[in-house]
């Protein structure tokens, strides 16, 4: 559940893992809130349960930090999601995923701080838009969504409807470098008349979406 007194938000949103959470607190720390879970995995065939925190800053579950270690390919010490396919983060970009064999994964290049946990998906599905027309309720009506503005801060790729939105721009030296995040509005174009909108992130990168502002028209 999200809570935002300042902002009158009270929103409950249903969280999947790699099993099954089956106890969750919150324990107060200073200005923020630590949430706990006990979770039950599936690992190397047999039922497992662990203790894990929830990290605003880290965007995979059950997830190992390794932090300024030696630039290597070979990260160990992941016995815990054993045979289990993991989301790796290296100096900022996106690996492909690997699956973890004897605890340890090798990634395809070196690098020194690297994130290595169970995949997640976050999903946002619009509901279908509502207005007073001069008879009354759209619903029912046909929609064409003409644009759609998408209000970010500080995010990192995500697609909508299936299709992958391009934040990265040309320049010099950019493909050597971690993709950028985002803050701001992106304006979408031409979504046609299916008025529900669906924004995915996929990859273990930051993601808040702020808001969405429609642009619709109605014919009767």
């Amino acid at each position: 559940m999200t809570v935002n007194a300042a902002q009158e938000v009270l929103a409950w949103a249903r969280q999947y893992t790699d099993g099954e959470y089956e106890s969750v607190a919150t324990i107060p720390n200073g200005v923020a809130d630590e949430v706990w879970v006990v979770v039950k995995r599936e690992v190397n065939g047999e039922s497992v349960r662990y203790l894990e925190r929830f990290n605003r800053d880290v965007y995979s579950h059950s997830t190992k930090i390794f932090e300024g270690e030696q630039a290597k390919r070979v990260f160990r010490g992941l016995d815990h999601l054993e045979g289990k396919t993991v989301d790796v983060l290296a100096d900022g970009s996106v690996m492909q995923k690997r699956q973890v064999v004897g605890g340890s994964v090798t990634i395809e290049r070196d690098a020194k701080n690297v994130v290595i946990g169970l995949p997640y998906k976050t999903t946002v599905e619009t509901l279908d838009v509502e207005l007073q027309g001069a008879t009354g309720t759209i619903q029912g009506s046909n929609k064409r969504v003409g644009e759609v503005v998408l209000r970010f801060m500080t995010t990192t790729g995500c697609s909508v409807n299936g299709d992958l939105l391009p934040f990265r721009q040309l320049g010099e030296r950019v493909l050597d470098q971690p993709a950028p995040s985002f803050s701001g509005d992106y304006k979408i174009e031409a979504l046609g008349w299916n008025n529900t909108i669906t924004i995915e992130q996929d990859q273990p990168l930051p993601f808040y979406l702020l808001a969405v502002i429609k642009k619709v028209s109605v014919n009767d």
